[in-house]
Protein backbone atom coordinates (compact mmCIF):
# COMPACT_ATOMS: atom_id res chain seq x y z
CA UNK A 1 0.00 0.00 0.00
CA UNK A 2 2.60 2.89 -0.96
CA UNK A 3 5.76 1.00 0.17
CA UNK A 4 7.54 1.21 -3.45
CA UNK A 5 7.11 4.70 -3.58
CA UNK A 6 8.74 5.57 -0.19
CA UNK A 7 12.15 5.59 -1.75
CA UNK A 8 11.31 7.88 -4.36
CA UNK A 9 10.34 10.00 -1.63
CA UNK A 10 13.58 10.37 0.07
CA UNK A 11 15.50 10.84 -2.63
CA UNK A 12 13.39 13.93 -3.88
CA UNK A 13 13.13 15.35 -0.12
CA UNK A 14 9.77 15.23 -0.22
CA UNK A 15 7.99 14.12 3.24
CA UNK A 16 6.00 10.97 2.99
CA UNK A 17 3.65 8.97 4.52
CA UNK A 18 2.21 5.24 4.08
CA UNK A 19 0.22 2.86 5.43
CA UNK A 20 1.96 -0.80 4.99
CA UNK A 21 2.97 -3.80 7.17
CA UNK A 22 6.45 -3.46 5.95
CA UNK A 23 8.96 -1.00 7.18
CA UNK A 24 10.50 1.24 4.45
CA UNK A 25 11.78 3.77 7.24
CA UNK A 26 14.96 2.31 8.51
CA UNK A 27 17.90 5.37 8.10
CA UNK A 28 14.83 7.44 6.37
CA UNK A 29 14.55 11.26 6.91
CA UNK A 30 11.65 12.00 4.99
CA UNK A 31 9.13 8.27 4.68
CA UNK A 32 7.02 7.78 7.47
CA UNK A 33 5.04 4.64 8.28
CA UNK A 34 1.39 4.79 9.82
CA UNK A 35 0.36 1.45 9.90
CA UNK A 36 0.88 -1.09 12.99
CA UNK A 37 3.81 -3.40 12.89
CA UNK A 38 3.31 -7.42 11.93
CA UNK A 39 5.45 -7.91 15.17
CA UNK A 40 3.02 -6.29 17.43
CA UNK A 41 -0.26 -7.76 16.12
CA UNK A 42 1.08 -11.22 16.08
CA UNK A 43 1.95 -10.81 19.44
CA UNK A 44 -1.56 -10.25 20.35
CA UNK A 45 -2.30 -13.42 18.22
CA UNK A 46 -0.23 -15.44 19.82
CA UNK A 47 -1.42 -14.15 23.39
CA UNK A 48 -5.03 -15.00 21.86
CA UNK A 49 -4.30 -18.64 20.49
CA UNK A 50 -2.81 -19.91 23.50
CA UNK A 51 -5.57 -18.31 25.48
CA UNK A 52 -7.97 -19.99 23.38
CA UNK A 53 -6.07 -23.35 24.98
CA UNK A 54 -4.48 -24.20 21.64
CA UNK A 55 -1.04 -26.10 22.77
CA UNK A 56 0.37 -26.20 19.27
CA UNK A 57 0.10 -23.66 16.71
CA UNK A 58 1.35 -22.94 13.23
CA UNK A 59 2.49 -20.60 10.97
CA UNK A 60 1.62 -19.85 7.43
CA UNK A 61 2.36 -17.36 4.96
CA UNK A 62 4.63 -15.65 2.06
CA UNK A 63 8.15 -15.88 2.57
CA UNK A 64 8.74 -11.97 2.95
CA UNK A 65 9.02 -9.25 5.74
CA UNK A 66 6.18 -9.01 7.29
CA UNK A 67 5.90 -12.85 8.15
CA UNK A 68 9.72 -12.50 9.37
CA UNK A 69 8.01 -9.89 11.78
CA UNK A 70 5.50 -11.47 12.62
CA UNK A 71 6.94 -14.34 13.84
CA UNK A 72 9.79 -12.69 15.69
CA UNK A 73 6.42 -11.12 17.36
CA UNK A 74 4.97 -14.14 18.94
CA UNK A 75 8.12 -16.21 19.35
CA UNK A 76 8.60 -13.46 22.21
CA UNK A 77 5.22 -15.39 23.47
CA UNK A 78 5.39 -18.66 22.29
CA UNK A 79 7.02 -21.15 20.04
CA UNK A 80 5.44 -22.15 16.51
CA UNK A 81 4.69 -26.26 16.37
CA UNK A 82 5.73 -25.54 12.64
CA UNK A 83 6.27 -22.32 10.32
CA UNK A 84 5.47 -23.28 6.18
CA UNK A 85 6.01 -20.61 3.59
CA UNK A 86 5.82 -20.15 0.12
CA UNK A 87 7.17 -17.96 -2.19
CA UNK A 88 5.85 -14.69 -4.38
CA UNK A 89 4.18 -16.53 -7.39
CA UNK A 90 3.63 -19.93 -5.70
CA UNK A 91 -0.26 -20.91 -6.44
CA UNK A 92 -0.49 -24.77 -5.26
CA UNK A 93 -0.02 -24.25 -1.11
CA UNK A 94 -1.32 -27.96 -0.48
CA UNK A 95 1.99 -29.19 0.53
CA UNK A 96 2.38 -26.85 2.99
CA UNK A 97 -0.65 -26.66 4.26
CA UNK A 98 -0.69 -30.46 4.29
CA UNK A 99 2.39 -30.75 6.55
CA UNK A 100 0.49 -28.48 9.19
CA UNK A 101 -2.30 -30.75 9.04
CA UNK A 102 0.06 -33.30 9.92
CA UNK A 103 1.66 -31.51 12.73
CA UNK A 104 -1.37 -31.74 14.98
CA UNK A 105 -1.75 -27.92 15.17
CA UNK A 106 -5.07 -27.20 16.10
CA UNK A 107 -4.39 -22.86 15.30
CA UNK A 108 -2.55 -21.21 12.97
CA UNK A 109 -1.54 -17.75 11.88
CA UNK A 110 -2.16 -16.67 8.43
CA UNK A 111 0.01 -13.80 6.97
CA UNK A 112 -0.35 -13.46 3.15
CA UNK A 113 -1.25 -10.72 0.58
CA UNK A 114 -4.66 -10.69 -0.30
CA UNK A 115 -4.55 -11.99 -3.75
CA UNK A 116 -3.65 -15.48 -2.29
CA UNK A 117 -6.20 -15.83 0.68
CA UNK A 118 -9.27 -17.55 -1.61
CA UNK A 119 -6.56 -19.74 -3.35
CA UNK A 120 -5.42 -20.69 0.65
CA UNK A 121 -8.71 -21.00 1.69
CA UNK A 122 -9.88 -23.31 -1.32
CA UNK A 123 -6.87 -25.63 -0.80
CA UNK A 124 -7.53 -25.55 3.14
CA UNK A 125 -10.96 -27.06 2.36
CA UNK A 126 -10.34 -29.11 -0.34
CA UNK A 127 -7.51 -30.84 2.33
CA UNK A 128 -10.31 -30.86 4.91
CA UNK A 129 -8.20 -28.50 7.22
CA UNK A 130 -9.66 -27.95 10.58
CA UNK A 131 -7.61 -25.67 12.41
CA UNK A 132 -8.56 -22.11 14.23
CA UNK A 133 -7.34 -18.91 12.18
CA UNK A 134 -5.23 -16.29 13.43
CA UNK A 135 -5.23 -13.49 11.23
CA UNK A 136 -3.01 -10.40 11.39
CA UNK A 137 -4.28 -6.96 9.63
CA UNK A 138 -7.54 -8.73 9.64
CA UNK A 139 -9.40 -6.09 7.32
CA UNK A 140 -7.05 -5.75 4.44
CA UNK A 141 -5.67 -9.71 4.58
CA UNK A 142 -7.59 -12.67 4.73
CA UNK A 143 -10.55 -11.63 6.96
CA UNK A 144 -11.89 -8.73 4.32
CA UNK A 145 -15.73 -9.07 3.35
CA UNK A 146 -14.98 -11.11 0.45
CA UNK A 147 -12.73 -13.55 2.25
CA UNK A 148 -15.00 -14.30 5.08
CA UNK A 149 -18.22 -14.02 2.33
CA UNK A 150 -16.63 -16.71 0.30
CA UNK A 151 -15.79 -19.03 3.26
CA UNK A 152 -17.61 -18.18 6.52
CA UNK A 153 -17.29 -21.92 7.35
CA UNK A 154 -13.48 -22.09 7.69
CA UNK A 155 -13.17 -18.11 9.52
CA UNK A 156 -15.67 -19.91 12.32
CA UNK A 157 -14.55 -18.72 15.51
CA UNK A 158 -11.67 -17.04 13.97
CA UNK A 159 -9.64 -14.47 15.29
CA UNK A 160 -8.03 -11.30 13.92
CA UNK A 161 -5.90 -8.02 14.84
CA UNK A 162 -6.32 -4.51 12.82
CA UNK A 163 -5.91 -1.26 13.34
CA UNK A 164 -8.51 0.16 16.57
CA UNK A 165 -11.13 1.76 14.77
CA UNK A 166 -14.83 -0.15 15.97
CA UNK A 167 -16.78 0.32 12.86
CA UNK A 168 -20.23 0.96 14.81
CA UNK A 169 -18.31 3.58 16.74
CA UNK A 170 -20.48 6.78 17.87
CA UNK A 171 -17.47 9.28 18.24
CA UNK A 172 -19.27 12.16 15.67
CA UNK A 173 -16.46 12.64 13.76
CA UNK A 174 -16.44 9.18 12.73
CA UNK A 175 -19.80 8.69 11.94
CA UNK A 176 -19.69 12.00 9.72
CA UNK A 177 -16.51 10.33 7.86
CA UNK A 178 -18.30 7.13 7.52
CA UNK A 179 -21.29 8.82 6.19
CA UNK A 180 -19.94 10.57 3.51
CA UNK A 181 -17.78 7.37 2.14
CA UNK A 182 -21.72 5.67 2.29
CA UNK A 183 -23.28 8.40 0.61
CA UNK A 184 -20.69 8.03 -2.14
CA UNK A 185 -21.07 4.49 -2.74
CA UNK A 186 -17.74 3.13 -0.86
CA UNK A 187 -18.92 0.69 1.90
CA UNK A 188 -15.53 -1.43 1.83
CA UNK A 189 -12.50 -0.81 3.17
CA UNK A 190 -13.78 1.75 5.69
CA UNK A 191 -10.89 1.22 8.31
CA UNK A 192 -8.46 1.94 5.39
CA UNK A 193 -9.84 5.16 4.27
CA UNK A 194 -10.07 6.09 7.88
CA UNK A 195 -6.30 5.48 8.05
CA UNK A 196 -5.67 7.32 4.79
CA UNK A 197 -7.77 10.11 5.92
CA UNK A 198 -5.59 10.47 9.06
CA UNK A 199 -2.37 10.35 6.97
CA UNK A 200 -3.45 13.75 4.95
CA UNK A 201 -4.24 14.88 8.11
CA UNK A 202 -1.05 14.48 10.29
CA UNK A 203 0.74 15.91 7.17
CA UNK A 204 -1.59 19.26 7.23
CA UNK A 205 -0.72 19.55 10.77
CA UNK A 206 3.15 18.84 10.65
CA UNK A 207 2.65 21.48 7.84
CA UNK A 208 1.64 24.33 10.19
CA UNK A 209 4.14 27.23 10.37
CA UNK A 210 6.77 25.37 8.39
CA UNK A 211 8.84 27.40 5.16
CA UNK A 212 10.63 24.08 4.23
CA UNK A 213 10.33 20.33 4.44
CA UNK A 214 12.74 19.33 7.25
CA UNK A 215 10.49 21.40 9.39
CA UNK A 216 7.47 18.88 8.39
CA UNK A 217 9.73 15.90 8.98
CA UNK A 218 10.66 17.41 12.23
CA UNK A 219 7.03 18.41 13.17
CA UNK A 220 5.83 14.71 12.01
CA UNK A 221 8.52 12.93 13.67
CA UNK A 222 7.68 14.66 17.13
CA UNK A 223 4.07 14.59 16.39
CA UNK A 224 2.32 12.67 19.52
CA UNK A 225 -1.39 12.01 20.60
CA UNK A 226 -2.20 13.54 17.50
CA UNK A 227 -6.57 12.51 17.81
CA UNK A 228 -7.46 11.44 14.31
CA UNK A 229 -10.78 9.56 13.40
CA UNK A 230 -8.99 6.28 13.54
CA UNK A 231 -7.91 6.78 17.28
CA UNK A 232 -4.96 8.45 18.67
CA UNK A 233 -1.21 8.48 16.41
CA UNK A 234 1.94 9.77 18.04
CA UNK A 235 5.21 8.67 16.23
CA UNK A 236 7.50 9.82 19.18
CA UNK A 237 10.65 10.89 17.88
CA UNK A 238 10.56 8.00 15.43
CA UNK A 239 9.35 7.53 12.06
CA UNK A 240 7.28 4.59 12.51
CA UNK A 241 3.89 5.12 14.23
CA UNK A 242 2.19 4.20 17.48
CA UNK A 243 -1.18 3.23 17.33
CA UNK A 244 -3.43 1.45 19.71
CA UNK A 245 -4.22 -2.50 17.85
CA UNK A 246 -7.34 -4.58 18.97
CA UNK A 247 -8.57 -7.88 19.10
CA UNK A 248 -11.52 -8.81 16.55
CA UNK A 249 -13.78 -12.05 16.67
CA UNK A 250 -15.57 -13.64 14.04
CA UNK A 251 -18.89 -14.79 14.55
CA UNK A 252 -22.48 -14.28 13.40
CA UNK A 253 -20.61 -14.22 9.99
CA UNK A 254 -19.28 -10.71 11.12
CA UNK A 255 -16.25 -9.51 12.55
CA UNK A 256 -16.35 -7.61 16.15
CA UNK A 257 -14.33 -5.54 18.49
CA UNK A 258 -13.61 -7.57 21.54
CA UNK A 259 -10.30 -6.06 23.30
Amino acid sequence: MGGALAPVAEENKVPFIYGSSTDFTQNKTYVFKDYPNAYDECILLMREAQKQGNKKIALFGMDAEFLHACRKGAETVGSFAITEMYSSGDKDFKTQLAKIENSGSTAMIFLTFSNDCLTTYKQMRELGMNVQIFLPFQAFGCGTDENTKAYPDLLENAYGAEVAIELNSTNPAFVEFKKRLEERGWTAQIIGSAVMYDGVMEMAKAMEGCGDNDCIVNNLRNLNNFKGISGMISYNGDNSVEREIMLTHFENNKWRKIQ
